[in-house]
Order: C-alpha cells, then sequence, then structure tokens
C-alpha cells in the first residue's frame, strides 16, 4: 500500500512539474513578446548615419512590423540606411535588351547586406539574436530559396505590413545622402513623400526591372542598376534580446 501510494504521489509530482514548466514557457514567451509590439520603433545594431564617422555609428531604428508566438518579430528600417542598385549589372537594363534580372540569391544587394553590412552594423551578441530565414521569390514559387539574416522585404511583404503609404514612403539618412541617394521633390507629390526616396524589394517586376517602395507612397517597378537607389533591410530577431539585453 505505501509502495502504491508512493507511486502515486511520484506521478502527480511528475504531472505538476510539467505543468508548471509548460506553464512557465508560456509565461517566458508571453513575457518575451510582450517586450515588442507591431508598430514600435526599437534600437539594434549601429551604422553610420549623420555622416559623421568622428562621432561613430548611430543606433539603427527599427519598425515592427510583426511578432510571432515562437518569439520572433521582423524588423524594417525606419530610415534608408545606404544608395546601392539591387544589381550591379543592372545599368545595362536600360538599353541592353540582352540583360535579365537575377534572381534575388545571385543579385548583388543580397551579397552585400548579409557581407558587409551584416558585419558594420551587428555586434557578434546582436548577430546570435538574428534568425536565419528562408527567403525566396514570392512571385517564382519554383525558385530555390536561400537562408538570409538580411534581407529585402517582397512585394507581398510590404503589402501586406506597409497599409499606410506613408510607411512606404521613406527618408534616406544623411549617409545615404552623401552616397548619392535620390529624392523626390515634385511638386505633385503628396507633402509626406517629399524628400522621400526609391528603396529596393526584392520581387521582380519581369525580367528586366524590379519593385520598389516609391516616394510617393506606392509600390511601383524600378530600373535594378540605379546608384542612387536606396536599402532599407529587414530582419527577424528573436525577442528573447529585449528581455535579457546583453
Amino acid at each position: 500500500m505505501k509502495r502504491f501510494c508512493a507511486a502515486i504521489m511520484v506521478m502527480v509530482l511528475a504531472v505538476t512539474i510539467t505543468a508548471a514548466a509548460e506553464d512557465l514557457t508560456a509565461q517566458n514567451t508571453e513575457a518575451q513578446n510582450a517586450q515588442l509590439n507591431v508598430g514600435d520603433v526599437i534600437c539594434f545594431g549601429a551604422y553610420e548615419q549623420d555622416n559623421d564617422i568622428n562621432n561613430g555609428k548611430e543606433p539603427i531604428e527599427w519598425l515592427v512590423l510583426d511578432v510571432k508566438e515562437d518569439g520572433r518579430a521582423l524588423l524594417l528600417s525606419r530610415f534608408l540606411l545606404d544608395a546601392m542598385p539591387y544589381d550591379e549589372k543592372g545599368r545595362l537594363a536600360i538599353y541592353d535588351n540582352s540583360y535579365v534580372l537575377p534572381a534575388w540569391r545571385d543579385c548583388s544587394l543580397r551579397a552585400w547586406l548579409n557581407g558587409e553590412f551584416f558585419d558594420a552594423a551587428f555586434n557578434e551578441t546582436e548577430k546570435a539574436d538574428i534568425v536565419l530565414t528562408y527567403i525566396k521569390d514570392d512571385n517564382n514559387p519554383d525558385e530555390e530559396g536561400v537562408l538570409d539574416s538580411v534581407f529585402l522585404l517582397s512585394k507581398t511583404e510590404a503589402e501586406t505590413y506597409l497599409k499606410a503609404e506613408t510607411l512606404i514612403s521613406c527618408f534616406p539618412t544623411a549617409y545615404a545622402l552623401a552616397r548619392g541617394a535620390f529624392t523626390e521633390n515634385s511638386p505633385y507629390l503628396p507633402p509626406f513623400g517629399r524628400g522621400a526616396g526609391y528603396w529596393y524589394l526584392r520581387t521582380p517586376y519581369n525580367r528586366r526591372l524590379v519593385y520598389s517602395g516609391w516616394a510617393s507612397g506606392k509600390i511601383k517597378e524600378r530600373a535594378p542598376g540605379n546608384r542612387d537607389d536606396c536599402v532599407r533591410p529587414a530582419i527577424w530577431i528573436s525577442t528573447s534580446h529585449f528581455v535579457n539585453p546583453s
């Protein structure tokens, strides 16, 4: 009888511990995700922005676009951080009919984002909190995807997360301007778009052009070789970074 009671007590204790662990895990997840909300502006990483290298890099401001229950958050830079073409050979798209826009996996901007930019913008702790993400062209489901730390939004993602034109219209930093970023100041633009730039998405428009976010707040096609168009990076990060930041 004593053995039977002891066995029952062990089973009850095991169930209690398991339930407590599950409850604690759920509470931790909720606590982590509660640190971030869609629409928040947060700082993560650093990159030259005021064009004064003597005072060091400035913290990168990000818009929180999505927060998942598994502890991931999707971030998009609040400003246009640099001026760079989607594809270094893309200038040929204007006058060479043989030019074909490379897939996202093969474009020069992807290589830069996951190489030079990644190393410049994030320290080792921050890199560890960035979640590798499987990226595909959303209008080419047969294209083999790639794992990226940093990427550009697709057209579908931009339309899903940036429903207001004022969120698509985006302004370059002083550094991006010094690097040649073009800004639109047409009197025909809505006031919120004056002084804004153009930033690439990763979705092809056709075999020669790529989609971009325009100063007007619209998503339209753009030549891939414009050196005065801008970069607006996106990343998925672990929300635990904002619970126990180092």
